[in-house]
């Protein structure tokens, strides 16, 4: 069977994906995920073509998401140099 990198990816950081690693670990004062265990992981499979939109999908989510970030964090520095321009810096 042929599994997509991105599909895979975005599988491991699914909360499905990892609740079943967290439930997988193991370990009193150290928990660990073991290969054997990892080996065992049932991962979804669907035809590559579904599984190369559905990563590709994903990743321009990703991007988009890490965008409008980056977005936000400006606009909410532009509003703060606002108000410092027109009522004066709070730590003067």
């Amino acid at each position: 069977n042929k599994l997509d990198n991105f599909y895979l990816f975005h599988y491991l950081l699914s909360p499905i994906c990892q609740r079943e690693i967290k439930n997988s670990m193991a370990g009193n004062a150290i928990t660990r995920l073991t290969l054997t265990k990892i080996k065992a992981m049932q991962i979804p499979m669907c035809p590559i073509e579904d599984q190369v939109r559905i990563g590709k999908t994903l990743n321009i989510f990703e991007q988009t998401k890490i965008t409008l970030y980056k977005k936000r964090n400006y606009i909410i520095q532009v509003r703060a140099n606002l108000f410092c321009e027109f009522f004066g810096n709070s730590n003067e």
